[in-house]
């Protein structure tokens, strides 16, 4: 993980971007008509701030059926996510009606936040992290595929904080 509390890293990190665009609240001068969006074209977008929710992730040595297994069981295992991933596009994967993002989430909704950036070029400023304390647990085997497949090479380096204030709610 990239995030550590208390010099502790867990075994993986799964970032939530959502970023806004100022196209979207527009200067009063400015007509949304202005800024097209295109799905999938995000190099063409400006986009300005926005909050990172990140999920900490731990091993689960147990093969339990819990809400995040369940939860990424649905795409993980899918041959069209491994195939994104060595092709780098983006693909449309069906899951069941019941798939919620909540799933996801751990049980204890308690969070650190900070205002940082996004951690990938162009590392834009104006993103609020929040980190939720508590990591979520999923197969050892799930752990395995996000690293072979998705991030081989692992996490960045533990940046310092630079003076960031970081809250606890």
């Amino acid at each position: 993980s990239q995030h550590h509390i208390d010099g502790n890293s867990c075994d993986l990190e799964i970032n939530l971007y959502h970023s806004f665009n100022e196209c979207y609240y527009p200067e009063p001068e400015k007509k949304s008509e202005d800024c097209e969006h295109k799905a999938g074209d995000l190099e063409d977008h400006n986009f300005t701030k926005g909050v990172i929710v990140s999920i900490l992730v731990n091993k689960n040595k147990e093969h339990k059926l819990s809400k995040p297994n369940r939860f990424i069981s649905q795409f993980i295992t899918n041959k069209k996510f491994h195939e994104s991933f060595k092709k780098n596009e983006t693909k449309n994967i069906t899951v069941g009606k019941d798939w919620n993002i909540v799933d996801l989430l751990p049980d204890n909704k308690k969070y650190y936040s900070y205002d940082g950036s996004l951690p990938m070029p162009p590392c834009t400023q104006n993103y609020k992290w929040v980190v939720f304390e508590e990591p979520i647990l999923l197969l050892d085997e799930y752990i395995n595929i996000f690293r072979s497949v998705g991030n081989p090479i692992g996490a960045r380096n533990v940046h310092p904080l630079n003076g960031r204030i970081v809250m606890y709610n």
